[in-house]
């Protein structure tokens, strides 16, 4: 077997690579299926800290220190402390400052001609906490209310009255309009 010649040496040297190449392609499948999977579950990673990222999934929890109530999105909190939180100050320090508001308002015309706009405080009405220029009439029955002829609804003034008659809010009016309702001045102008 030992000959010097070129054929034999190649000979050797081609049997000796296809057993090197046989051992090499059963490892190479299984390496290449390997590096295939690293790479898979790489780009599932990613994917999901993508996902993550994309839907709003809370890095923290923001914790209202008033109410103490948790909240995992950070505009949930906002809407919170915007909406319900902040509203709850007491009833004295909002009419206060609706009071300084309309103190603040230079529109407010004097009742009489000596009297200054510093001089006219606004009421507050105690129920619900609104502003009026002046106090409104109390409801009494008697020479303060106008009657409605027609239907008999009593109305605190004159314009009130005027304004039913005119937008034409009594039933037997109605029935002179070809069964049309007026409740307000401007449906009465399209009419």
């Amino acid at each position: 077997m030992i000959k010097c010649g070129k054929e034999e040496v190649n000979e050797e040297l081609d049997k000796e690579i296809e057993v090197v190449e046989k051992k090499v392609k059963k490892k190479v499948p299984v390496v290449e299926k390997l590096n295939n999977l690293k790479q898979k579950n790489e780009s599932f990673v990613n994917e999901l800290k993508t996902v993550a990222v994309n839907d709003n999934v809370p890095s923290r929890i923001y914790h209202c220190k008033k109410c103490k109530t948790d909240y995992n999105l950070r505009k949930s909190y906002m809407r919170h402390i915007g909406l319900t939180c902040e509203r709850r100050r007491s009833k004295a320090k909002l009419l206060l400052q609706s009071v300084e508001k309309m103190e603040a308002k230079t529109n407010l015309k004097p009742q009489i001609k000596n009297e200054t706009t510093d001089s006219i405080k606004p009421h507050i009405n105690k129920t619900n906490g609104s502003l009026f220029k002046k106090q409104p009439v109390p409801k009494k029955s008697g020479s303060n209310y106008r009657t409605c002829k027609i239907c008999r609804k009593q109305f605190s003034t004159k314009y009130t009255l005027a304004r039913h008659i005119r937008t034409l809010e009594c039933s037997l009016k109605r029935k002179q309009l070809a069964g049309g309702s007026m409740p307000r001045r401007q449906k009465l102008k399209t009419h």
